[in-house]
């Protein structure tokens, strides 16, 4: 990654949370896929998971496949869903907070 320039994703935007200043110590999380690379601003991080070995189980949603959420996982009495980053940066193109 070292000498590409990438967008930067600011998720306190999508959610309409107010905008704060950037500083060094925020947390900059780098998603990487086949087709593009961008930086994830966030607050903090709860838990990273890697492979989990519990099965991604399918969300079903009432209106249809335009959901930001491609699955959940259950960890104890946790769900965690899984987000469609593919969805979510068209989301933010088209309401224009694609970038800090």
């Amino acid at each position: 990654m070292q000498g590409s320039i990438l967008p930067v994703l600011n998720s306190r935007l999508l959610f309409q949370l107010p905008a704060k200043q950037l500083n060094p110590d925020d947390i900059f999380i780098i998603i990487k896929t086949a087709d593009f690379s961008v930086i994830l601003i966030a607050d903090a991080i709860y838990k990273i998971l890697e492979n989990p070995t519990e099965p991604v189980l399918p969300v079903s949603h009432p209106i249809g496949k335009n959901t930001p959420w491609r699955g959940m996982i259950h960890l104890g009495e946790k769900i965690v869903l899984i987000q469609d980053i593919e969805y979510l940066i068209s989301l933010m193109k088209a309401e224009g907070i694609y970038g800090v």
